[in-house]
């Protein structure tokens, strides 16, 4: 059966290392099921709805949940601070993120969120500060997602710059 599978989680991030979002949400939804404390369960499931944009607010019970059983992990504040953005409440979103990367220091999309969250929080020259960091000492895990956050960020920049 499914049941060693779904008890543990990594089988969720080999499924999202494959580029198979979907069905590592719905593996990592059945993980929780078994075990509802899996940090990376929480973590993951509650990135996924708030990238969409959906059931924020399950997101950040889910979030809160995981940040619970590891407190300072950069990734789980990652996550919360962006569901605070999703949210509208960005001041929430920069401190919170403002932890992230001092733990997390050259993640490119933690950078981006940071960065974003400055933006909408109205703190322009932290938000420039930030994206630059993110193209100057930002490490990626693939060259394709480094030209896609890369361009993204670019434009971004050039935007607050003008």
């Amino acid at each position: 059966g499914l049941e060693p599978l779904i008890s543990d989680s990594r089988s969720g991030l080999i499924l999202d290392d494959l580029r198979e979002p979907q069905e590592a949400q719905e593996t990592m939804e059945q993980v929780l099921v078994v075990n509802p404390n899996n940090s990376d369960a929480l973590n993951y499931v509650a990135y996924g709805l708030a990238e969409r944009g959906v059931e924020l607010d399950r997101a950040l019970k889910l979030s809160t949940h995981a940040l619970q059983v590891r407190p300072r992990d950069g990734y789980y504040l990652d996550t919360l601070g962006w569901i605070y953005y999703r949210l509208g409440r960005y001041a929430d979103a920069v401190q919170v993120l403002a932890d992230a990367v001092q733990i997390i220091d050259h993640d490119p999309i933690l950078l981006e969120h940071y960065g974003d969250a400055l933006v909408k929080k109205g703190d322009t020259a932290a938000a420039i500060e930030a994206y630059r960091e993110l193209l100057d000492r930002g490490t990626f895990s693939d060259s394709e997602e480094r030209k896609t956050v890369k361009k993204r960020v670019e434009k971004k920049l050039e935007a607050l710059t003008r």
